[in-house]
């Protein structure tokens, strides 16, 4: 029997037995029997009001004994248990326990009549409350607990009926159902204070109509078995709402609504089986809970708001409103599926957490984090706005009719991740954690998919339009590939595209690449080193690309414009369609795998060998001329470089034609096909260079050494043929050795044994070599078109040194020494005009030969000299320097050095000449710049010092010039001091020594010409206008004879003395 049921059954025999009894008190006494109280026999305690009066009855009980007290008319018993008081008056009371049948029920029937009815409490652990409404306006007052947590109602329970019920007190019954108002109309009930119903695992039902519940900072708490509600419950301020089922929450029925609204406290609603909701659900300042594995909304606006929102199991709204689920501090939470036939809309301040999938017409979060399994949408949109989670088990699935948009990222469970939709798809975060990622329409085409980034192992992206924001990385757990079918359009500054890497793992764009705005995107797509780049469409050409670069095993891209750099690394490099640039980037081509091989083929007809890096000519005719500012083949990775040979070797015809400035860069370079550089830059970085052809073109070359410190290995004629281009050489490898062997030597790397010597230089090129060491050991001459310079600390050079038009020649870094290596005759031979620069030089016993060809040097400057055998500067004034500097130390078996001015000391340090098996020529004017000192340590009496020229001194101060001839004679065929005197002068000589010429110093001289005794005829004899002047000092000869010497006349000493000694003839 239903609950219903009961209550009409209840309701229809009360007032049968009732009227009966009535019948019969008004036949004794009718006019005064207005009301009674009677015990009946079934155990229930009825209390009849007289009919048309408006009752005004209150109970009470203390201890058991219960008070009626009615205002309005006098209570007689009927029945009357062993102890009553107040028969026939207002007030009665009566000992429950003295009834003469066990009461389970008080039954309160105030009959017609706008009846009161308060009760103040009733014992606990013994009978119900009935009070039974008439259709009057009865108001029923609860101001004291109906049993207790601890002594609850024990028999009947609680049926209250009235049109209004003010509840201030709780209700406990022991498993005892518990109704509050008409079942069929409901009654307005009004909280006075916090009130507890728990009818155990009975049920709990609350009709109240109207109004509804209402009440003003004050708790309901309800439990039962089942508790059903009809109208809504509205309680204000701080008012807690507790309404928990064993069984069935039913809040509301057909045609009945029932909200549940709190001012500011929270709202707690369980059901064990289920949670029904007809209306909304919500706290201004309170949160909702709602506990149970299913919920359902029906009938409703579909309302749930509250700080924050928790439902622990499923919520389906199956009515056409919007389920509006709102946490305006906080979180939503639910524990289940949440499906809609309508719009679902959630929106959290927190996070948004859903443990299973979201199924509506169309979908909108918004929360600061989202966690759910998937989201459908049947009739419209998705629309997650926050950071969002998969978290569920297994693939996840978000599809919609319309489009798909998270404002965010996503991060998945590990599984793959759909999204699909006919519009759009958009996601403005970063895709990760993902297996496979899957972007496409749903059963049909996608209009566009926008994505910022993504990582997952493979990625397939199918869509008539495709915008990227950041990158795309086909690298998760293991890695794949990435497919991208649709125009693509690049929305970021740089935007990367990057596979797994492995052979299959393949990065595919079957359609356009372009820029969102004009020379404003970067493209990368990085397919590793045996994953494979295709591109079948164009690339930049509406908006063109700030650059792009492509990586993999084999990379085919169509036609490509860019505004700077181009970067293509693969193992077999195709570019089938025009390139385009802005002229001011770099086009590299090199390996994908470090330490391998870059093959460049002339003749496109040369098939790819091996695992090395192919490039053709024909790919490189497809880049526009003026495209790049630069082309590098090769990289810092690269081991290997090779131009191979084609069947025409003419140039230009069957040259490597260069449009820019190029660089080739690998551990080894072999060139083995003429380069037509043109007028461009060409240079080489790396460790080991073999040069078998020509660079042909009128463009600087720059050899670099590639990796600091150790040898830079050079191989093959570096411009000695004749058809190399007339262009500038420069070698860089500071820090590092350059080795240009003889013949004979090998080269592992380049797998090159038995080589021919290396010839360094030629006469259309200028060479620069910038080194710690230089190893030149061809035997013939390292030659410049002009300009030639060796910035090297250590130089050993074979065959010399040649230019072969006026330059500028260095030999060696300041302080450096060229060592002649075998001590053979080494000879400078430079063209007229030519300056050289000369910082040091070890001839090893050998000769040294500089001199003009076709006319007088420039300006020379010889630094220290040692070990030399013959030295001589130039054959005569023809070819000799038109100024010589003396900036170093010299000692050669002889000595000869010409030139139209002859400086010593030019670097402000004094210096020494030492001729050790002959003598000392300078022929031509001398100036002394600093101490000079010349010495003839020959020993041969045959030996001369001989000075052709005018000597003065340079400078302030003066400076001193010392002569040792030794045995031998002093030459001087120039004046001496005549424009600006020298400090000193010492000389010493043997044999017949000649003064005719003037000698003018400041401080002291002296010439001593031989020993006493030695037997030699050592003598000065003056000739012509021969004269020795010493203008503040003493002035000291000695000889065997000094002839035509004469103090005061042509030995003077103003302001010193003189002092001449004869040792005599033959001495």
């Amino acid at each position: 029997m239903g609950l219903f049921s009961r209550l009409k059954k209840n309701v229809r025999r009360t007032p049968k037995t009732r009227r009966r009894r009535r019948l019969q008190a008004e036949c004794l006494e009718d006019r005064r029997l207005l009301a009674n109280l009677n015990f009946a026999a079934s155990g229930q305690v009825i209390y009849g009001g007289g009919n048309g009066v408006d009752n005004n009855l209150s109970i009470s009980v203390s201890g058991n004994t219960y008070t009626y007290t009615d205002t309005a008319e006098t209570i007689n018993f009927i029945n009357a248990p062993g102890t009553t008081s107040g028969n026939g008056t207002n007030t009665v009371t009566f000992d429950a326990t003295t009834a003469a049948v066990a009461i389970n029920r008080l039954v309160v029937n105030t009959n017609a009549g706008n009846d009161v009815v308060s009760v103040s409490g009733i014992r606990g652990g013994a009978e119900g409350l009935e009070i039974r409404g008439t259709g009057s306006a009865d108001t029923v007052n609860i101001s004291g607990n109906l049993g207790t947590a601890g002594n609850r109602i024990g028999s009947y329970g609680v049926n209250i009926a009235a049109s209004q019920i003010n509840l201030g007190a709780d209700i406990f019954t022991n498993n005892l159902d518990v109704i509050l108002g008409a079942a069929m109309s409901g009654t307005p009930i009004a909280l006075t204070a916090s009130s507890e119903i728990d009818a155990g695992n009975a049920t709990v039902e609350v009709n109240a109509g109207g109004v509804g519940i209402s009440g003003a900072t004050a708790n309901l708490t309800i439990d039962g078995g089942s508790v059903q509600t009809r109208g809504p419950i509205n309680l204000t301020g701080a008012s807690d709402i507790n309404l928990n089922a064993i069984n069935l929450l039913q809040l509301g029925q057909a045609g009945a609504t029932s909200e549940v609204t709190s001012g500011t406290g929270n709202v707690a609603l369980s059901g064990g089986t289920q949670v029904a909701l007809t209306d909304s659900v919500s706290s201004t300042g309170g949160s909702i809970s709602i506990t149970s594995p299913s919920s359902t909304m029906s009938n409703s606006a579909g309302a749930i708001s509250g700080t924050g929102v928790t439902v622990s199991g499923a919520l389906t709204n199956t009515t056409a409103n919007t389920t509006d689920i709102d946490a305006t501090a906080g979180d939503v939470s639910i524990g289940g599926n949440l499906a809609s036939t309508a719009i679902v809309d959630v929106d959290a301040s927190g996070n948004a957490n859903f443990d299973g999938g979201v199924a509506a017409t169309d979908i909108q979060v918004t929360a600061a984090t989202v966690n759910a399994t998937t989201f459908q949408a049947s009739a419209g949109d998705v629309a997650v706005s926050g950071p969002t989670t998969f978290d569920g088990v297994g693939d996840v699935l978000v599809n919609s009719t319309g489009s798909v948009t998270f404002d965010n990222s996503i991060t998945g469970n590990t599984s793959n991740l759909s999204l699909q939709a006919p519009t759009l798809v958009s996601v403005g975060g970063a895709i990760t954690n993902v297996a496979n990622l899957n972007v496409l329409g749903n059963g049909g085409a996608l209009a566009s998919a926008q994505l910022d980034s993504a990582e997952s192992r493979n990625i397939n992206v199918n869509a008539t339009a495709i915008g990227l924001s950041s990158f795309l990385a086909a690298n998760f757990a293991g890695g794949g590939s990435v497919n991208l079918t649709g125009a693509v359009t690049l929305n970021g500054a740089g935007i990367n595209i990057t596979s797994g890497g492995d052979a299959g793992e393949s990065i595919t764009i079957t359609g356009a690449v372009n820029g969102s705005a004009v020379d404003s995107n970067a493209l990368a797509l990085n397919a590793g080193n045996f994953g494979d780049v295709a591109v079948t469409g164009s690339i930049g050409n509406l908006v063109r690309l700030d650059s792009l670069s492509a990586r993999g095993d084999t990379v085919t891209l169509q036609a490509v414009n860019v505004a700077n750099d181009l970067t293509v690394l693969g193992g077999n490099i195709r570019l089938q369609g025009a390139v385009t640039g802005g002229g001011t980037g770099t086009a590299t081509f090199a390996p994908a795998v470090p330490g391998r091989t870059l093959d460049f083929f002339n003749n496109p007809a040369h098939t790819r060998v091996g695992v090395n890096t192919r490039i053709t000519a024909n790919t490189l005719s497809n880049i526009a001329g003026g495209a790049f500012d630069k082309f590098q083949f090769g990289d810092a990775a690269t081991g290997i470089v090779r131009i191979h040979p084609n069947v025409d070797n003419s140039v230009p015809a069957g040259a490597m034609n260069l449009p820019t400035d190029t660089e080739f860069e690998a551990g080894a370079i072999i060139v083995s096909e003429d380069i037509q550089q043109n007028a461009n830059t060409l240079t080489f970085e790396t460790d080991n260079l073999a040069i078998y052809r020509v660079a042909a073109g009128t463009g600087d070359v720059e050899i670099n050494k590639k990796t600091p410190g150790g040898v830079l290995e050079l191989r093959g004629n570096l411009a000695a043929n004749t058809n190399w281009g007339t262009n500038d050489i420069t070698i860089n490898a500071v820090g590092a050795t350059v080795n240009a062997p003889a013949a004979g030597a090998d080269l592992a790397v380049l797998g090159l044994t038995n080589q021919p010597q290396v010839n360094l230089g030629g006469p259309n090129a200028s060479l620069t070599i910038n080194a710690d060491t230089l190893n030149a050991l061809a035997s013939s001459a390292i030659v410049s078109s002009g300009n030639l310079a060796l910035n090297v600390d250590t130089i050993d050079l074979t065959g010399g040194v040649q230019n072969a038009g006026p330059g500028v020649v260095t030999l060696g870094n300041p302080g450096a020494m060229v060592e002649n290596i075998g001590g053979g005759p080494f000879s400078i031979l430079l063209q007229n005009g030519s300056d050289l620069t000369l910082r040091g030089f070890d001839g090893n016993g050998g000769s040294l030969n500089i001199r003009g060809v076709g006319g007088q040097l420039g300006t020379v400057s010889l630094g220290t000299i040692s070990d030399t055998g013959a030295l001589s500067l130039g054959t005569s004034s023809s070819n000799d320097a038109t100024v010589l500097n003396v900036n170093g130390n010299i000692t050669a078996s002889s000595i000869v050095l010409r030139g139209d001015m002859i400086n010593t000391g030019a670097m402000g340090v004094g210096v020494t000449l030492d001729s050790t098996d002959g003598n000392i020529s300078l022929a031509g004017p001398v100036s002394v710049m600093r101490n000079t000192t010349l010495n003839n340590t020959s020993g041969l009496a045959t030996g001369f010092v001989r000075i052709d020229g005018a000597i003065e001194n340079a400078g302030v101060p003066a400076w001193s010039l010392d002569i040792n001839a030794g045995v031998g004679s002093i030459v001087f065929a120039g004046a001496v001091g005549q424009g600006s005197a020298l400090s000193s002068m010492t000389l010493v000589s043997g044999g017949i020594n000649f003064l005719t010429v003037p000698i003018t110093v400041e401080g002291a001289f002296s010439w001593t010409v031989g020993v006493t005794g030695n037997g030699v005829n050592d003598r000065i004899i003056r000739a012509g206008s021969g004269e020795i002047t010493s203008n503040s000092g003493n002035v000291d000869l000695e000889a065997d004879v000094l002839q035509g010497l004469t103090i005061g006349v042509n030995v003077k000493a103003p302001n010193g003395t003189v002092t001449l000694i004869e040792r005599g003839a033959g001495d």
